[in-house]
């Protein structure tokens, strides 16, 4: 999925709470980030190695060339629609470098709207 056809699906979108369990529209979001995951990993000539769908928060690695970019986005629940454009306070994309696919606590936090993830990622893999 392209980062134009995610945003275009769930900006302005909020998500279920189910509480103690993750709502199926959560599963679905998931899926769908996953995907533009993918898709920008393969438009920079990367990998997407490792994908991960928490608690209402989605995470993961992207590789090229022995670097390493992490990302991570948390949803907001309830009656918060997403701003995915703008990003905001519910709406930005935690980019930052990472020394490899377990590096959790790599280099600095940087933040973007969807629409400028790509961007983002591929500043950090250059890095």
């Amino acid at each position: 999925m392209t980062i134009k056809s995610f945003v275009k699906k769930w900006n302005g979108q909020s998500v279920q709470d189910d509480g103690g369990v993750v709502s199926q529209q959560f599963r679905m979001f998931a899926r769908d980030f996953r995907s533009t995951a993918k898709t920008v990993a393969k438009e920079l000539g990367a990998e997407l190695v490792s994908f991960s769908a928490g608690h209402y928060d989605v995470s993961g690695f992207i590789e090229k060339g022995g670097k390493y970019a992490y990302f991570s986005f948390s949803v907001p629940r309830g009656e918060r629609p997403m701003d995915l454009c703008e990003g905001g306070f519910m709406g930005n994309v935690l980019v930052r470098t990472a020394a490899g696919p377990r590096d959790f606590t790599g280099g600095w936090n940087q933040f973007c709207p969807m629409m400028e993830y790509a961007n983002l990622v591929e500043k950090t893999l250059r890095s």
